[in-house]
């Protein structure tokens, strides 16, 4: 294992940024580029910040998804995010190993207006708590600290949605609650609720269709 980040390019000085499925992002001012490592593989690659991101790079957030057939093969997600006159808006790019180019989209509006934004536009720290819930159905999930949803893009058509939360978690952070796959890839969320019982009680939440066929 190289945990020194010895293989780094010693061109300018490397920061952490992020850690996604044992990858270690890294982004380096001086060079404009951003590495993901695996300390345990030595496997790195290397490729130049989104061209449409010219705010300082640790206000992004870097998520990687593997290709189900080949584990070459990946894209990674970046998501930025900012407050523009009371409304919280959120940009993906999205890079491909295979092109070895970043997809660019605009900004989507993706809350309510917020009643205590002073109405500014800024580059914000993202918000948002990325969790590839399963790499191969090429998803990433962001929960918004301060709202009751989860933003979801699919990274295999490049599709934007939103999820809105059960109730009982719609005033969690987001760290007191963790996503994850069922057997069948469906989305479930699981929480500890020290509330509802003396030693406490675990809800686990799935993601299925009710009796209209509506997820």
């Amino acid at each position: 294992s190289d945990f020194f980040f010895t293989r780094l390019p010693e061109v300018g000085d490397w920061a952490f940024n992020s850690c996604c499925s044992g990858h270690v992002f890294l982004h380096n001012e001086n060079t404009d580029q951003i590495a993901v490592y695996n300390p345990l593989t030595q496997a790195l690659n290397v490729f130049p910040y989104p061209p449409q991101e010219a705010c300082d790079p640790s206000y992004l957030d870097f998520r990687i998804i593997f290709s189900e057939d080949d584990q070459m093969s990946f894209r990674v997600v970046c998501v930025r995010r900012r407050r523009r006159r009371r409304r919280t808006m959120v940009r993906f790019s999205v890079f491909s190993s295979d092109s070895r180019e970043w997809q660019g989209f605009p900004w989507v509006d993706t809350s309510v207006p917020q009643p205590r934004d002073d109405g500014g536009d800024k580059c914000l720290l993202s918000s948002y708590t990325a969790t590839p819930v399963d790499e191969f159905d090429r998803l990433v999930y962001w929960k918004h600290k301060n709202q009751a949803y989860i933003v979801v893009l699919n990274a295999a058509t490049l599709q934007l949605s939103r999820i809105d939360l059960p109730p009982h978690l719609k005033d969690m952070d987001s760290i007191e609650f963790k996503l994850g796959p069922t057997k069948d890839g469906k989305l479930c969320m699981a929480f500890t609720d020290h509330f509802a019982a003396n030693e406490g009680m675990l809800n686990v939440w799935f993601w299925r269709a009710d009796g209209d066929g509506v997820d």
